[in-house]
């Protein structure tokens, strides 16, 4: 019991939670470069998505013609 009369809580509202401490023009930056990467995640995603495939068959084709042409040699 004697732990539950030492912990202290916060009450949150509204205002204490939206306002921040201070309004500093790195917190600025920081807020548009965390916005910016939040819009431009999909985007980044279909990318990856998209080209990466095309990419690893791009590799494993190139990867066949060396090992091909390796053979082809020891004969």
């Amino acid at each position: 019991m004697a732990l539950v009369g030492s912990l202290s809580w916060r009450i949150y509202t509204f205002h204490t939670v939206m306002t921040p401490l201070c309004e500093s023009s790195n917190n600025k930056r920081s807020r548009l470069q965390n916005m910016a990467l939040f819009l431009a995640s999909p985007f980044v995603g279909l990318y990856y998505a998209v080209l990466l495939p095309g990419k690893l068959i791009q590799l494993a084709m190139a990867e066949r013609k060396q090992s091909q042409a390796h053979s082809d040699d020891s004969k």
